[in-house]
């Protein structure tokens, strides 16, 4: 009779539950959609280490794009903001709200916050951005549509794009 060796298929039943995920029953995997706030939030930090503009304006959703007038004024605006180059910062804050239609995601948004960005130049500043990663009803809404950082010490701030256009109902 063959030996079995536990570790070893204990081992290989971890892996292949981490290969395949946690699926529900339409076989979505139910952490894509936070992996994929992550990537962009991983995404949006290298562009603003890089002062990459074109890049940072690509991640704003289309209705933002399509109607607000200083999209580049501001992006141009929000880089010189920043006094130095990023040194280090702290692990994002995520807030999120979305809604689920028969196992679904029909929207969800996720607005994360990156408190402790340091500069070289020992300058703090405090980053939000809201972003919408699923939006069935209306596909333009998807991505970013106002990002705001905030100096720690002056508590003076500079914004691209305007939360609203993409996200009426925050609108009270």
């Amino acid at each position: 009779m063959a030996k079995i060796d536990l570790p070893i298929v204990v081992l290989n039943l971890i892996i292949c539950l981490i290969v395949t995920g946690c699926k529900n029953n339409n076989g979505e995997n139910l952490m894509s959609i936070g992996y994929r706030a992550q990537q962009i939030n991983n995404e949006v930090m290298s562009y603003i280490e890089n002062d990459n503009s074109e890049a940072l304006k690509e991640m704003f959703c289309k209705k933002v794009l399509d109607v607000y007038p200083n999209i580049d004024d501001d992006i141009e605006q929000f880089f010189e903001f920043i006094d130095g180059d990023i040194v280090s910062y702290k692990k994002p804050i995520y807030s999120e709200d979305g809604s689920k239609k028969d196992g679904e995601w029909i929207k969800y948004r996720n607005d994360p916050q990156i408190y402790g960005i340091i500069t070289d130049t020992n300058k703090e500043y405090n980053l939000i951005y809201y972003n919408i990663l699923v939006c069935k009803d209306d596909p333009d809404r998807i991505g970013i549509s106002e990002m705001v950082i905030t100096d720690e010490d002056t508590n003076l701030s500079c914004k691209i794009g305007d939360v609203y256009l993409a996200n009426p109902e925050l609108k009270h």
